[in-house]
């Protein structure tokens, strides 16, 4: 029987103080979360994976270090370069320390896989992705938990993985069924700021979507875009992880947030 698969993007705004620019987990937002899911899991048949952004943890980082450019044109990194790398990986991996440990905190097995180490690039472009460990901790009965991060580049490099683009590509890669992406804002705005409820992405106009010019990962722009190209099959919504019961009242198949749809 197919396994009732739900992937949920806890975002770097969600997660942490991204706008503010501090520094810090909102672990007591973390905490409501985590224990949403494990009353979710004990009153339906599914399985979750979890990926989850960097935030105000790393995402200044990357500003400090100046190093994006690099990734993104190819240029080859100096040694200073490969440290400054180095830290922000190290950063992005003590962060996933802390989520994975709410959820173990919580009596949940959780199971932290490092993106880096099942995903490679070649001149930027993924190449190769093993999701056996994803799926052996699915078949174990483990929640993993995989984030955002620098993954390694065929080409003498490092390259950008964005939470997005992790979470979109196992959720064609897994089959899931939903795809939740948990962020600050209630959903996607139209021109007025109201949230707009459904949106099927053939219709939609993309100057609409809210947009964050200092966001590495790409922002709802990329996003949309990673949704419209890996997701055409599932029930995706977006909605606001800040308010409380918000994940559980998306089980309770009521209106939150904004659900799209690519049909």
């Amino acid at each position: 029987m197919k396994k009732n698969i739900v992937l949920i993007k806890l975002g770097g705004s969600c997660l942490t103080y991204k706008k503010e620019g501090i520094p810090k987990i909102r672990q007591e937002t973390l905490n409501s979360i985590v224990k949403e899911i494990k009353e979710i899991q004990l009153k339906n048949n599914c399985y979750f994976v979890i990926v989850h952004g960097g935030g105000s943890i790393t995402h200044p980082l990357l500003d400090k270090y100046n190093i994006v450019d690099g990734c993104k044109t190819g240029v080859i990194l100096t040694k200073k370069d490969k440290v400054s790398a180095a830290k922000i990986h190290l950063a992005m991996n003590l962060l996933n320390k802390k989520v994975v440990q709410t959820f173990l905190d919580n009596e949940i097995p959780a199971w932290p896989i490092q993106t880096s180490s099942i995903f490679v690039s070649e001149n930027r472009n993924i190449k190769n992705i093993s999701i056996k460990s994803v799926k052996s901790a699915i078949k174990n009965g483990y929640i993993p938990i995989l984030h955002g991060d620098f993954i390694l580049d065929k080409t003498k490099n490092i390259c950008i993985c964005s939470g997005d683009f992790v979470t979109c590509l196992l959720a064609k890669k897994l089959k899931a069924n939903k795809v939740l992406f948990a962020s600050d804002i209630d959903g996607i705005y139209d021109d007025s700021k109201k949230t707009i409820n459904k949106i099927n992405l053939k219709k939609f106009v993309f100057k609409s979507i809210n947009s964050n010019k200092i966001d590495h990962s790409g922002g709802m722009n990329k996003k949309i875009e990673y949704i419209k190209k890996y997701c055409s099959d599932m029930e995706v919504i977006v909605f606001n992880g800040l308010i409380k019961n918000n994940l559980t009242k998306i089980f309770l198949n009521q209106m939150i947030g904004t659900k799209i749809t690519t049909k």
